[in-house]
């Protein structure tokens, strides 16, 4: 009889190792550097979690492109769980925004806070100027009234750029975390999303509605 042991493969599991970051530096994940009176956001009892936090500081040179605070801190939550087509739940993205950054320590989360998964594996960031495109759901791509064939040329030319210029760890699409430029869009036009959603119709498969929400898109 032959020994249990080496006849059961495992394929290697792919770990996120968070990265350390200076305190008071831009962040996604990990626990936010805040202010002494800061309290964790929660939404109808449930701890949100933290995505990112950004020195306001580090992108001053970028003010007019992104009409952001010149300084302070910006902070963004929200609420991760997977979510179920048709499920009605309110989950309404938290930005926390403090001027006073001279006191700011990692926030203090216990144990048990911790096992919810509140706290995501952190990364520091490196802020780094790119030219953005409008992606194919967008109002401005329409605008373009590309035929067929220079619809083709574009997304091509897209693609060589994203993978000469964002590596090719990054989709055809351009897909990045990033702060001002066009935005990306998953299935339908984001700011399509934003009108529906402004309508309490984030669910509907109304086509017309659809169809509407695309014509006032442009107002976003």
């Amino acid at each position: 009889q032959k020994p249990l042991l080496g006849l059961i493969k495992r394929k290697p599991r792919n770990r996120r190792r968070g990265l350390s970051a200076e305190c008071g530096a831009s962040r996604i994940g990990g626990l936010p550097d805040v202010p002494p009176d800061f309290r964790w956001p929660q939404q109808k009892g449930k701890r949100l979690k933290f995505l990112f936090q950004l020195n306001c500081a580090e992108i001053a040179g970028f003010r007019d492109q992104t009409l952001l605070p010149s300084d302070g801190m910006l902070y963004f939550f929200y609420d991760l769980e997977p979510e179920w087509h048709g499920e009605e739940i309110d989950r309404t993205p938290l930005v926390y925004y403090t001027k006073e950054i001279s006191e700011l320590q990692p926030a203090i989360v216990t144990k048990t806070q911790n096992e919810e998964g509140i706290v995501l594996p952190a990364f520091p960031v490196e802020l780094v100027p790119i030219p953005t495109f409008p992606d194919g759901l967008s109002v401005e791509f329409d605008e373009l009234n590309f035929s067929e064939k220079e619809e083709e040329g574009f997304f091509e030319a897209y693609s060589k750029w994203c993978n000469q210029c964002l590596g090719s760890q990054h989709s055809e699409w351009g897909s990045l975390h990033k702060i001002g430029g066009y935005p990306d869009s998953i299935q339908s036009g984001v700011r399509a999303k934003f009108e529906m959603a402004a309508n309490g119709k984030s669910d509907s498969t109304d086509k017309k509605l659809w169809e509407d929400a695309n014509q006032k898109a442009k107002k976003w």
